[in-house]
């Protein structure tokens, strides 16, 4: 079992916001240093100078690892646990100044196949968001919609391999440097094009879900089943809905773009997916059509 949950409170709204995902259970070891990584891939896209207490519990053989923070305007907190998986592959992003402004950005990145798409948007979310034409522009839903397609270009850049494989063997990119592995490694990183052996971008994907917060009003974008939830005083509203080949839709567009649906789940020749929108799963996106047309789509 993967869970993870971000939940914020701000001071002048009263209001309460919850992110979260949980992943099915699966059967293995856990070791000392897969725990160090659980923590470095927990916190990647954390301001941690707002981060005021942390705790880490046991129980019935799970790990609880807690962080909680805040600034006077926003309180946060952050609760994940790996459950009896190699690795953990969620991360997360608390950003409460995102722009000098008093914006603040929150989000959940559950990743599959893998840890590094998820590792990978916590790290570039921020930037993805703040250069956006649409949110310097001063509408924050279609730059969270752009932020999420930039994030998706940025890791079928060859240039992201190596930042990709360390995330993926739980390392920084800089601890690379004279490792004897990482050469090859990063070489044969990723999917490519059969014909061409042109990189076309990770194995690996993600869910994913943000948040910003500015003053009153809440922006939310999401692909997959990672999900908010607003506390209104003591009731759930939901702010985002899941993207799943069960919804006619979303299975409407697999079916366009030439993949195939069984069992509720996307399929290819070797593989499938629960999810019709993530970041990364290159094998499940064809390079000639737009995201928007992609069987699994990267746009929110």
């Amino acid at each position: 079992m993967l869970l993870s949950r971000i939940a914020w409170r701000s001071t002048a709204t009263a209001s309460r916001l919850h992110m979260a995902h949980k992943a099915a259970a699966h059967v293995y070891p856990s070791t000392a240093t897969q725990d160090m990584h659980h923590m470095e891939t927990a916190k990647s896209g954390i301001d941690m100078t707002s981060v005021t207490a942390h705790t880490t519990t046991k129980a019935q053989g799970f790990t609880v690892r807690s962080w909680a923070g805040g600034n006077g305007r926003f309180w946060w907190g952050l609760a994940t646990t790996q459950g009896r998986r190699p690795t953990m592959e969620d991360a997360h992003t608390v950003d409460l100044d995102l722009d000098g402004q008093g914006a603040a950005m929150f989000g959940v990145f559950d990743g599959h196949a893998g840890r590094e798409v998820a590792a990978f948007c916590a790290h570039h979310a921020r930037d993805a968001v703040m250069t956006s034409k649409s949110y310097k522009a001063g509408h924050p839903e279609a730059g969270l919609a752009e932020a999420f397609l930039v994030l998706e270009e940025k890791m079928k850049d060859p240039a992201a391999k190596e930042e990709l494989y360390a995330y993926r063997r739980g390392l920084k990119p800089n601890e690379l440097q004279g490792d004897a592995e990482a050469p090859a490694g990063v070489k044969e990183y990723g999917h490519y094009d059969e014909s061409t052996g042109e990189y076309l971008g990770p194995k690996a994907g993600a869910t994913a879900v943000i948040a910003l917060v500015q003053g009153q009003h809440v922006s939310v974008a999401s692909v997959g089943d990672s999900r908010c939830v607003l506390s209104d005083n003591g009731t759930a509203v939901a702010l985002t809905r899941d993207h799943k080949a069960k919804d006619p839709e979303e299975a409407r567009r697999v079916v366009q773009a030439g993949l195939s649906i069984e069992r509720n789940r996307v399929r290819t020749k070797n593989s499938s997916l629960a999810m019709t929108r993530t970041l990364g799963d290159t094998k499940y996106k064809q390079p000639e059509l737009p995201p928007e047309q992609q069987a699994v789509t990267p746009v929110p």
